[in-house]
């Protein structure tokens, strides 16, 4: 089993998914939020390039079946129903609905990459299930990190990184890495005592903070408090397990 992990979609290559399944993470906030609408009901979040497309969309299902989620600038784009804090995605907003999501680093790597195998999603919220799910498969697997505004990010470095001890742990032993599936474990075994306070410290947070959104990131920094292994599919990204309740405060 090989364990490749991209610190920026960029890197990703049609070679690079060629008989791999993928991992799309977006920790703050996108695939946290994500995984917090599929926990409180909605049927399904659906990835969009832009506002355009995300609007048509919406109409096309109907405002009743469908809400607009997303941000620029890490705000709530003008006329959607929500924003990317997983604050918003509660079951009374989202319930028995669909998603349609519109973000400036998580949504794009899921429209944009053509992928040759599964695609689930992952955050601290859901790392062990999907360390057991990755580990399970025997599969080689590119983890990809959304990353911010297309550099590096160390949140979503850092729970790739913690992804990949987990797969090791649940199969008892190393897997074959890339030099930065290899920096990444590294960075995580550095952190893993003082996760929150490093992310804290990073850029993106420091600019949600800023913005009034400190409190996404305590709430992203929850580790497997979810069981969830939501997988792309034609109709969008679903629950591959029983969904759960998560309170969102």
């Amino acid at each position: 089993m090989h364990i490749e992990i991209a610190l920026t979609p960029a890197s990703v290559t049609p070679l690079r998914l060629k008989g791999r399944q993928a991992v799309i993470i977006d920790v703050l906030r996108c695939t946290t939020s994500m995984l917090t609408a599929l926990a409180n009901g909605a049927r399904g979040v659906i990835p969009t390039r832009g506002v355009t497309e995300a609007t048509e969309l919406r109409t096309k299902l109907g405002a009743s079946t469908a809400r607009m989620g997303g941000e620029r600038g890490g705000m709530r784009i003008e006329n959607f129903d929500l924003g990317n804090s997983p604050s918003e995605y509660t079951r009374d907003a989202v319930g028995g609905r669909m998603v349609v999501m519109f973000t400036t680093n998580g949504t794009p790597p899921f429209v944009n990459l053509r992928f040759d195998g599964p695609v689930w999603i992952g955050a601290f919220l859901n790392l062990a299930a999907l360390a057991r799910k990755i580990g399970a498969s025997g599969q080689d697997t590119l983890i990809i990190c959304a990353g911010n505004d297309g550099d590096f990010s160390i949140e979503d470095t850092l729970c790739a990184g913690a992804l990949l001890r987990g797969i090791e742990t649940g199969i008892g032993g190393e897997v074959g890495a890339n030099d930065a599936a290899r920096v990444a474990g590294t960075l995580y075994d550095s952190h893993k005592t003082h996760l929150l306070e490093t992310v804290r410290a990073g850029e993106h947070a420091r600019k949600l903070t800023k913005l009034g959104y400190g409190g996404d990131i305590d709430y992203a920094m929850r580790r497997d408090t979810l069981a969830l292994t939501p997988r792309l599919n034609s109709d969008g990204i679903v629950a591959s397990a029983s969904q759960s309740t998560v309170a969102v405060s």
